[in-house]
């Protein structure tokens, strides 16, 4: 009677986890997308804003230290060994930490580290069988979004903008850009568009009228976001599953292993160039014929690729620490390799602010090689990691993700609406896992 007392009170503890779990996953995810949206800007104050963020993630610590508690010691051993690179990487950065005497900007960087790392494991998320409702919620609020952009466009344009306050502020606040109404950023507009896409294909049935409804809407609204970031990624995914449906050789996973691979390939690519091309006895914005057409053909990317890949040789091995503090080592290696005229002043003021624009140069940067190289690994053990299921399931948007980041700065970044992507990379990760934990008997 006591062992089955004891157990039913396990039971009991066990479904409560799982309750809070899904809470806690559901309220970041409703955090993540009022993010993404327009009137988020309207409240200015960014500490109450990421405090937000950071309190509703670090809520994932409770049902993560219940699910360690409540697994067998050979399983909890197992998933130490299995993470032993994530635990190499966190003990790096905190004692990079400790060598910066605990600058809070880094501190708060590696937070997300965590945070991000905690929700990528399966021992937080052994309890979850299934989110196909979070999945299923993204793709009619990413459709409703859409169709709601193109209306207001059809009716307002910026002449008569003022007549619409509301709608003005909105614009103004998020770049000037009819596009930014409903979703704050025009990029990621296009971004969460493909990657509605990508899941799609594998949640939506095809014989069914919302499919198509689904992906006429966002191939159109691809080209109306004008993001093409998104618009290669997609292409290049739907070119892997036509080659993954017609090929039983080629899988979803070597899929993403070859994204992952080429992506960062073509990072170095970039960094190699970038450097080669750096004189420092000339100005910094004096272009070459050939940087002149990249920058052209990456609306602007590639001076923060080249300031970014400098300043991370400058602090090689483990990068500045904090996005906040890659940013003003931007400011002061550009300062200090321009003639400061009017104009390229003006240049340093507007991109000083941004993020590096692509996922793998921004690692290299904060983090430094040891990072970059650390989380690379990760993300390629995790996917050998994955049964075979979640590959069909997940690896084609694994393989959006890594292709997007060489456009956009999407590694453990800080604001709130790019860690949609983040959340929904993670948790594919860390419910793919083929070592299921067992729970005490």
């Amino acid at each position: 009677m006591t062992k089955l007392i004891s157990r039913c009170k396990v039971d009991i503890l066990k479904k409560l986890n799982g309750i809070v779990l899904h809470i806690i996953l559901w309220g970041i995810y409703f955090v993540f997308l009022w993010g993404i949206l327009g009137p988020y800007t309207i409240c200015e104050n960014s500490t109450i804003k990421d405090n937000i963020f950071l309190i509703s993630m670090g809520l994932l610590i409770i049902p993560f230290i219940w699910n360690l508690v409540s697994c067998h010691k050979f399983e909890f051993a197992r998933t130490i060994k299995q993470n032993i690179l994530i635990f190499i990487y966190i003990g790096i950065r905190l004692f990079f930490l400790y060598k910066q005497n605990m600058d809070i900007t880094i501190l708060r960087t590696i937070l997300i580290e965590i945070l991000f790392f905690l929700l990528m494991n399966n021992i937080l998320v052994k309890n979850i069988k299934s989110i196909d409702g979070m999945i299923r919620f993204f793709l009619v609020f990413v459709f409703v979004c859409n169709i709601a952009t193109i209306l207001i466009s059809l009716k307002i344009n910026i002449e008569n903008l003022a007549s619409y306050p509301f709608l003005n502020q909105l614009v103004l606040s998020n770049g000037g850009n009819l596009n930014t109404i409903i979703i704050r950023n025009t990029n990621f507009l296009g971004i969460i568009t493909g990657f509605s896409l990508m899941l799609s294909v594998w949640y939506l049935n095809k014989k069914k009228p919302w499919f198509w409804c689904h992906l006429i809407l966002g191939l159109y609204f691809l080209w109306f976001a004008k993001c093409r970031s998104s618009q290669i990624a997609v292409v290049l995914c739907l070119v892997a599953y036509g080659v993954v449906s017609i090929s039983s050789k080629i899988k979803e996973r070597h899929i993403a292993y070859i994204t992952l691979t080429c992506s960062l390939c073509m990072s170095i690519l970039i960094g190699i160039f970038a450097i080669d091309n750096t004189n420092n006895h000339r100005t910094f914005f004096d272009l070459s014929e050939e940087e002149s057409q990249i920058q052209m053909f990456s609306t602007g990317r590639y001076i923060l690729w080249k300031s970014d890949i400098n300043v991370g040789k400058n602090h090689f091995m483990f990068g500045s620490g904090s996005f906040e503090k890659q940013k003003e080592n931007r400011k002061e290696f550009l300062l200090k390799h321009t003639s400061l005229g009017i104009e390229e002043q003006e240049v340093i003021n507007s991109i000083q602010y941004f993020n590096s624009h692509n996922g793998y140069i921004g690692l290299f940067a904060v983090t430094g090689f040891s990072g970059l190289l650390l989380f690379i690994l990760i993300l390629f053990q995790k996917i050998r990691n994955m049964d075979e299921i979640s590959c069909q399931k997940w690896c084609l948007p694994l393989s959006y993700f890594f292709i997007i980041n060489l456009f956009e700065d999407y590694y453990l970044r800080t604001p709130v609406f790019l860690f949609v992507c983040l959340f929904f990379m993670a948790i594919f990760l860390g419910m793919g896992s083929k070592n299921k934990l067992i729970p005490k008997s």
